[in-house]
């Protein structure tokens, strides 16, 4: 009795895991940021957190090693660009089979079906939420201005209209989204947040269809 009860928890256990979302968000507010976002990991995207040292932050012996180490490096880069230019040199010269132009569709036409599976499993099980869509147009001069917030308005309406419909696309709240015209400020500024998530299991779904057909190709190459 312990045994099955130890088995079913790690059942519901999995299947909560499988049922959570793995959440990719973007947002705009003076400058881009790109995140995805599982349980409590998190992953920034873009910008990317790099740790610069300072330039007094190292001995002078590990600075000469390391000046050595990149002498050494382009050094050995250099010799390897040599060497490829020698090989492509002899392959040019030598007689080499040439990729012809009905090969070059038929790689076309593999990556086109790979693409074509992913992105369909990706729109049946994706979820997008705009959770925040403010623009507020200005371009310091008032003509200018009133053109481009009508043409800013016109964009966004029939970007909503296409979106919409299609499944699990969520609009933001009417508190949420706003588009004005600022007759007095210099540039344009937005705050826009996007939301794409799929669950666990449905990212799982999308490689493995995606896999499934790339075998089957490598199959029908090899036959």
């Amino acid at each position: 009795m312990p045994a099955l009860i130890v088995i079913g928890c790690i059942i519901l256990f999995l299947a909560l895991v499988l049922s959570l979302r793995i959440k990719l968000t973007v947002i705009y507010k003076d400058s881009l940021v790109a995140y995805w976002k599982f349980m409590f990991f998190k992953r920034m995207i873009y910008p990317e957190n790099e740790k610069q040292r300072g330039p007094h932050s190292m001995s002078k012996w590990r600075a000469r090693r390391i000046k050595k180490k990149h002498q050494e490096d382009q050094e050995e880069k250099r010799r390897r660009n040599l060497q490829r230019e020698l090989r492509k040199k002899k392959e040019r010269q030598g007689k080499r089979e040439k990729e012809t132009f009905s090969d070059v569709l038929e790689v076309l036409g593999y990556l086109k079906e790979l693409l074509s599976v992913f992105l369909k499993q990706l729109f049946k099980h994706w979820r997008v939420d705009v959770a925040r869509f403010k623009i507020n147009v200005a371009t310091g001069e008032a003509a200018t201005t009133a053109i481009a917030y009508g043409a800013v308005c016109e964009a966004v309406s029939v970007l909503l209209t296409i979106l919409e419909p299609l499944r699990g696309f969520s609009s933001p709240k009417a508190k949420d989204i706003a588009i004005s015209a600022d007759y007095l400020s210099e540039n344009t500024t937005a705050d826009i947040k996007i939301v794409l998530s799929v669950r666990l299991w449905q990212a799982i779904h999308i490689v493995l269809a995606t896999l499934m057909t790339y075998v089957k190709q490598l199959v029908a190459i090899k036959s």
